[in-house]
């Protein structure tokens, strides 16, 4: 269900602190298609590129609120830029990234329907999700599908908190939807939490193993993620690993995952080793 339909789109726009919708989130983007890393739970659409004119216009027009949350890049011009780190297009390529540019965001949600609403007949055909993860944190997750220039929307509810309710719903819905494409999605977003938390300072020691800032191996015990879980998450998960993969919630579990999904290989990982 869209929530946001009946909103006249004349405030769709507008930073509403009275609207419902209006909350102090901490914002997650998790991305289905295209499949990109390195995106740090960022989401990158590119722009298509018979309109990168209209696109940065129709950007410039946005309110400042909101291009803290969506920023509208050219490749070339941020390559090798530290502090953004993207690396997925080609040089005159242009896309937008829709990122948490702070710890928090004050913003209504339908602000970002309208946004890309406004921008997506530019837009290549990408699906992906927004969730907060604290702060007004009421269980929902909006799933954004963008197909031919048009924008679709629905606000779907999770079963568990969002910490391990975002992996629940896109587990559960790689068993309902029974593609590749997202049951690889789900197991990604599942690998990436147990195991690559990106935000962890890490260092690879002459050992070969990983250390922490204060010069503790980290391991990889899943134990220690299954003790954050509540009986029903946990259940949830169990049920959902075994459905589609036929794994356990084991040690062997990353391996296991790496063997059906190669994540070990992708781009952002050789970077950290170098």
């Amino acid at each position: 269900m869209n929530p946001f339909e009946s909103i006249n789109p004349k405030i769709g726009l507008q930073k509403d602190v009275k609207s419902p919708f209006f909350g102090r989130y901490r914002l997650v983007f998790n991305q289905v298609t295209p499949f990109r890393e390195l995106s740090f739970n960022r989401v990158f659409i590119k722009v298509n590129s018979n309109a990168i004119e209209e696109v940065k216009n129709r950007y410039d027009l946005l309110p400042k609120h909101l291009k803290h949350q969506i920023q509208c890049y050219n490749q070339g011009n941020i390559r090798n830029n530290e502090i953004i780190a993207i690396d997925c297009f080609e040089d005159d390529d242009w896309f937008l990234c829709l990122d948490m540019t702070g710890d928090v965001a004050f913003i209504p949600m339908y602000n970002f329907y309208f946004a890309l609403k406004g921008l997506s007949n530019y837009l290549e055909n990408s699906h992906f999700f927004i969730f907060s993860s604290g702060d007004m944190d009421n269980r929902w997750i909006d799933e954004y599908k963008i197909l031919d220039g048009e924008l679709e929307l629905s606000r779907n509810e999770m079963e568990a908190e969002s910490f391990w309710g975002s992996i629940i719903y896109y587990l559960k819905e790689a068993i309902r939807l029974n593609t590749n494409e997202f049951k690889r999605f789900a197991a990604f977003q599942f690998y990436d939490l147990l195991f690559d938390n990106k935000y962890c300072y890490r260092e690879l020691g002459e050992d070969g193993k990983a250390y922490d800032e204060f010069g503790q191996e980290i391991t990889y015990d899943i134990q220690e993620h299954i003790q954050t879980m509540n009986v029903q998450e946990l259940n949830a998960i169990n049920k959902s690993l075994k459905l589609l993969f036929n794994l356990k919630l084991d040690n062997n579990l990353k391996g296991e995952l790496n063997k059906l999904f190669a994540f070990d290989l992708l781009d952002y990982k050789r970077r950290n080793k170098k």
